[in-house]
């Protein structure tokens, strides 16, 4: 009489199979919750850029002239200068203009602003804005003006 084996998987191999799911199953979890903190991570940062881009606009247009805080934003500005090169630096001598001077390339003092802006988890940047900016727009704000009031008067000549 012949013995039949019966069909089916022992219990060796269904424990190998437990095993192999669940490193599976980890694995996957793993990357999920890797996904989620990328994640949070980007939208920290975009939320950093735009409120340091908010915060930049704001001082361009004269909006913001010192440090402040405006919900979880903070920032810090300071006014920054630096000789550029050093004192002697840039003075080339080629020999006497017309009106008996020295012909110079002469190289000025650098004038930025330093802002800091920090969000309250305590992410920051770091913007550098040119110092000659407030000095561009009000003089755009006053051409402005001017052309403003010459249109009117042209206006009034005709009525």
């Amino acid at each position: 009489m012949s013995v039949k084996r019966a069909q089916g998987f022992t219990l060796i191999e269904v424990m190998v199979a437990v095993v192999v799911l669940s490193l599976v199953a980890t694995a996957s979890l793993k990357l999920v919750i890797m996904a989620q903190n990328g994640l949070a991570e980007a939208r920290e940062r975009e939320k950093l850029l735009d409120e340091s881009l908010r915060v930049q606009m704001d001082i361009r247009l004269g909006k913001i002239r010192s440090s402040g805080k405006s919900g979880d934003v903070e920032w810090k500005i300071e006014d920054k200068e630096k000789e550029f090169f050093g004192e002697d630096f840039g003075r080339l001598q080629f020999g006497q203009s017309e009106d008996n001077t020295s012909n110079q390339v002469r190289f000025d003092i650098v004038k930025w602003k330093e802002v800091e802006v920090t969000t309250d988890n305590e992410r920051k940047i770091m913007l550098y804005l040119p110092h000659h900016l407030e000095t561009m727009l009000a003089s755009e704000d006053a051409a402005s003006g001017d052309e403003e009031q010459q249109n009117g008067r042209q206006t009034n000549k005709r009525n």
